[in-house]
């Protein structure tokens, strides 16, 4: 117990550096409960939980004071304005803003500790809308700070669903142990943590040593179930629980309604409207909406007699349309109906017939010669004839002519490829016999540059110099009109000269 009182002084004393508006605070983790794998002589070695709820109209003042008197807790997130921040924090997962690895030198302490508004924790409570806070308060906190009775209320009912889903989970007979291993791997079920990174046995090691504190958290609510439970003697016992379908499935006895349900004041307004007083079935889970449930055959059966009977009855004039009608009035009516019906198939025909023309209007005629008549000349033609294969281009539409020219270049694409295919294939093998034939005959270079070789040793090994000569004025005062550097531009133009020198679209003749 003076184990337990100098950690719940440490902790108030390390609460009073945080502003003052906080209506709910606790703290939880191995830093005040016994955990197996965490047992420390000094309470300052562990890291210390906390929790901190504020309401939400005081929110972002608690934000601006928290950033003036600790804002080595924040990170580049206290250069925000308090609006940014709390908006910020309604708007990542379970709206809870965390500073972590916090060091109190005065303690000698290390720290984690959230904010979250009481709207945000009492939704998670009473909702399980994110299972982060209600999670971490189905196992045994350390208040330090009582909630008002709102927030109770709500606390009191996130554990009694908490009990209720640990014994629905739960076989026939099972321990104290099994059942608070079961609620309190609620939080961690689907939790990607305990695949890698956490300790596969850490609800074990949470349960064993805080048994006590578990039994006596959750006593009061065990005893609301003593009508289908049957709670062991001592803490080592046995309990044995009713899973008949009557007590698992319909809970006529329990007032309790497990899945989404109304808000309080909706509940109220409801019940208020009725009037009648009607036993409804409770549902565990989801279920059809009032429109969707199937009705009993009974009802249905009476519902139909019923109707029938009031139509066997009819008192006074009928309605336009419910006046009985005779064999010969039905076959009239159906007789005038298929005769509409074939005037509109007539009209559709008409209008089909208006747009589709004969082909003898649409198509040029025959071209009939002049010497089949016998009325030509009677000598050979000068001239060749005009080309009559094909008059298509005086009646072809847009559309028609489109199609044309998509086959033209489709087919103009194709034998090009194919003739440069074929070209490639003549180039590559006259390539080969080329080169074959050059080393046989050593002809491996042009004769233009057979030329220019014979003319760099030649004047390598002429290096005697000239005798002086006297001043010629035909000799030195003569313009050479055709230099190196232009003969060197007439040998590079005639590469790329577009006549008969030019490269046609094979390599070799």
């Amino acid at each position: 117990m003076s184990s337990m009182s100098a950690g719940l002084d440490l902790c108030r004393r390390i609460l009073k550096r945080f502003p003052r508006n906080v209506c709910f605070s606790f703290a939880y983790g191995s830093g005040v409960k016994s955990q197996i794998g965490y047992e420390k002589k000094n309470l300052n070695e562990n890291i210390i939980d906390f929790v901190l709820c504020v309401p939400d109209d005081k929110m972002k003042d608690w934000h601006k004071e928290n950033i003036q008197r600790n804002p080595q807790d924040y990170s580049g997130m206290r250069f925000l304005s308090p609006s940014m921040l709390v908006n910020y924090q309604t708007s990542i997962p379970a709206n809870v803003y965390c500073n972590t690895l916090i060091p109190i030198e005065e303690e000698g302490v290390m720290i984690k500790y959230g904010v979250t508004r009481k709207s945000d924790l009492m939704k998670d409570a009473t909702e399980w809308k994110d299972l982060y806070l209600s999670g971490r308060l189905h196992k045994p906190v350390q208040f330090l700070q009582e909630p008002d009775e709102t927030l109770r209320e709500a606390l009191r009912k996130n554990l009694q669903t908490a009990l209720t889903v640990g014994l629905l989970l739960l076989p026939e007979r099972f321990t104290n142990f099994q059942l608070f291993h079961t609620i309190a791997s609620l939080s961690y079920s689907g939790d990607f943590r305990m695949i890698f990174g956490e300790n596969p046995n850490k609800v074990s090691n949470i349960v064993k040593p805080q048994l006590e504190s578990f039994f006596k958290l959750y006593q009061p609510l065990i005893i609301q179930h003593q009508k289908h439970l049957q709670c062991p003697e001592s803490l080592n016992g046995e309990y044995i629980q009713d899973k008949s379908s009557k007590i698992t499935l319909k809970m006529d006895d329990d007032e309790m309604a497990f899945g989404p349900a109304l808000p309080p004041h909706l509940l109220k307004s409801s019940s208020a409207q009725s009037s009648s007083p009607v036993e409804e079935k409770k549902v565990i889970g989801p279920c059809l909406p009032p429109n969707f449930q199937p009705q009993e055959i009974t009802e249905v059966e009476e519902t139909v007699e019923e109707e029938e009977d009031e139509d066997d009855l009819a008192i006074g004039p009928l309605l336009p349309g419910q006046e009985p009608q005779s064999r010969a009035q039905l076959e009239l009516e159906e007789r005038a109906l298929e005769i509409k019906l074939n005037g509109l198939e007539g009209s559709e025909k008409s209008t089909n017939d208006a747009t589709n023309r004969e082909e003898w209007m649409i198509e040029l005629p025959e071209v009939r010669k002049v010497a089949d008549l016998g009325l030509g000349p009677r000598q050979f033609r000068q001239k060749e004839g005009p080309d009559f294969s094909d008059r298509s281009s005086w009646t072809d539409t847009p559309q028609s002519k489109l199609e044309k020219e998509k086959t033209k270049s489709k087919e103009d694409t194709s034998r090009k490829s194919y003739e440069e295919k074929l070209i490639k294939e003549r180039d590559r093998a006259m390539e080969k016999l080329k080169k074959k034939y050059d080393k046989e005959h050593k002809r491996e270079k042009s004769l233009l540059e057979l030329h220019q070789d014979k003319l760099k040793k030649k004047k390598k090994k002429s290096k005697e110099k000239e005798e002086r000569r006297p001043f010629s004025r035909e000799v030195d005062l003569a313009v050479n009109k055709f230099d190196e550097t232009r003969k060197q531009a007439a040998i590079k133009k005639s590469k790329q000269l577009d006549t008969k020198f030019s490269a046609g679209s094979s390599k070799f003749l």
